[in-house]
């Protein structure tokens, strides 16, 4: 395992950690469903990923952050036309989101 490897298997594994401590304490929370989302999306499972980042767009649906989250993770759950609508609505939400940061869907 190289150093990169190593941090970066270290920093998933906590943030792991750091995403199931906060789902588990405030499951209302869209944030702690969104983290936790991005922590399984890295290690790969998708399924289960996809599943969170639902969950966080359902409890907040207005709310930038979590949109802006699954729309970077859509074209891999399969959904580019999902990513795409969800840039829109971030760019609604957000007049500084930076159109550069939505150059796959450009």
């Amino acid at each position: 395992m190289t150093k990169n490897s190593h941090d970066t298997a270290l920093i998933t594994g906590a943030s792991s950690g750091i995403g199931e401590m906060a789902v588990r304490l405030d499951p209302s929370d869209p944030e702690a469903h969104a983290v936790m989302g991005t922590s399984l999306g890295v290690k790969g499972d998708f399924v289960r990923a996809k599943a969170e980042f639902d969950t966080a767009l359902r409890l907040a649906p207005g709310r930038s952050g979590n949109p802006d989250l699954l729309y970077c993770w859509a074209s891999t759950f399969g959904e580019p036309e999902r990513g795409a609508e969800l840039v829109d609505q971030v760019m609604q939400l957000d007049p500084h989101f930076p159109k550069w940061a939505s150059g796959q869907f450009s």
